[in-house]
């Protein structure tokens, strides 16, 4: 995921680990190190989520469905964010399924919010280039 000639590379794996995925920085004016790093909410905030929705944190669920995103980097959801996956997992307790769903959807809709901000920076760059 990260190359050992990136200044970051250590400290943003530190950070990755612990689930605090919006808090690394960098030198000053580098940002190739933080484009390269997942902007995806962290376990702390999934927690958080769990206690305002279901009234308790659910971490061994974050966990399990987190866990392949130190080998896959941002391609984590191949494993662990399916619907059938989630049944299979967690369809004995309704709360850690419920944990689960609220997980996926928030991935789903911090990717999404991504993407439509890179997509406006685009086409307002095309914007003032016709200018």
């Amino acid at each position: 995921m990260f190359s050992d000639s990136s200044p970051l590379s250590s400290k943003a794996m530190r950070a990755h680990s612990s689930g605090d995925h919006l808090n690394v920085s960098g030198r000053r004016g580098d940002i190739s190190a933080l484009r390269a790093f997942p902007v995806m909410p962290g376990r702390r905030v999934h927690e958080w989520l769990d206690k305002l929705v279901l009234g308790r944190a659910h971490p061994e669920v974050h966990r399990l469905m987190d866990s392949p995103s130190l080998v896959l980097g941002k391609r984590h959801r191949v494993l662990f964010h399916s619907p059938l996956e989630l049944v299979l997992l967690f369809g004995d307790d309704p709360e850690k399924l419920a944990a689960a769903l609220l997980h996926v959807w928030l991935d789903r809709e911090v990717t999404r919010a991504l993407l439509s901000t890179s997509k406006l920076r685009r086409k307002r760059r095309r914007r003032k280039r016709r200018q």
